[in-house]
């Protein structure tokens, strides 16, 4: 049912392109001021913003009173030029925010059933891994520094203590070899998970962010249902915003999750906060 209006967009390597979170447009939205040095500073730094389809349906679910302007101001901000799939590969595209909406609205359904999920696995893994519970030693030290966790973990595998060494990294072990991914322990103990092509990377974001969700790195509290089901949406940016130069976004967690997970791709993509992405701004006009 859904119609695709795409228009290949093709950017100059030399271009500075940012991919937007919802909380950055919302900063645009309620602040003119800031608006108008955003504008400026695209046009002098010949830079380019960019959207996804899910920036579009944070938009739709926002408060009804702003979605037009929403719209207008992402408009003015990426002309119309997002990042989406097509034929396994991810690809700078030019469509015109009515079409995206449409689609979007088309999907509203099995997003939200996805959604749904989100939060069922979210609550499974409370009870099903308790010794990934939140407030567990084993989450605390992995949330202060997971590289180091990950390096503390044997290389192997031992099934025939399993249930008598009811460890955490026995465990990682086996749900890794029970769901199949695409990457090894060993991938993640050296920081180096390799991928072959647009759709594998996605694959292997999605698959990395499942991991994070399990052991509870950077998530949200159980008790949040609104926003672990959100959370959705943000799993969805990390497999878009990688083909970006920078990634503008407020939300701490995202920025965690997502520059541990791209740096195990060894994708160059910078996180910034809108206060960093305001430095950048400064920096340029000193310039």
């Amino acid at each position: 049912m859904q119609s695709l209006s795409y228009e290949d967009f093709e950017v100059s390597p030399t271009l500075n392109t940012f991919y937007l979170d919802q909380n950055f447009v919302s900063k645009c939205v309620n602040d003119k001021n800031f608006m108008l040095q955003v504008e400026n500073y695209k046009k002098r730094s010949k830079s380019i913003f960019l959207s996804s389809a899910y920036l579009i349906e944070d938009g739709i679910k926002m408060n009804r009173v702003f979605l037009k302007s929403y719209f207008e101001l992402l408009f003015e901000l990426t002309n119309n030029i997002l990042i989406a799939k097509q034929d396994r590969h991810l690809k700078f595209f030019k469509e015109q925010i009515d079409s995206t909406v449409e689609r979007v609205i088309l999907w509203l359904e099995t997003t939200r059933a996805a959604e749904g999920l989100k939060l069922y696995k979210s609550l499974y893994n409370n009870y099903a891994y308790p010794m990934f519970n939140r407030k567990s030693n084993i989450t605390k030290t992995l949330n202060k520094d997971i590289k180091v966790f990950f390096a503390d973990i044997d290389d192997d595998f031992h099934p025939e203590s399993f249930d008598m060494e009811f460890n955490s990294h026995n465990i990682i072990h086996g749900i890794m070899i029970s769901k199949s991914y695409q990457f090894t322990i060993q991938d993640i103990k050296k920081g180096h998970v390799t991928f072959d092509s647009d759709f594998d990377c996605m694959n292997k974001i999605e698959q990395l962010s499942e991991l994070m969700d399990l052991i509870n790195f950077e998530t949200e509290s159980i008790k949040d249902i609104k926003k672990i089901k959100s959370s959705y949406q943000d799993t969805e940016h990390l497999k878009h915003a990688w083909k970006a130069d920078y990634f503008i976004t407020d939300d701490v967690k995202l920025i965690k999750r997502g520059e541990y997970i791209y740096a195990l791709l060894g994708i160059k993509t910078k996180f910034l906060k809108i206060s960093d992405f305001k430095k950048t701004m400064v920096e340029f006009y000193a310039h």
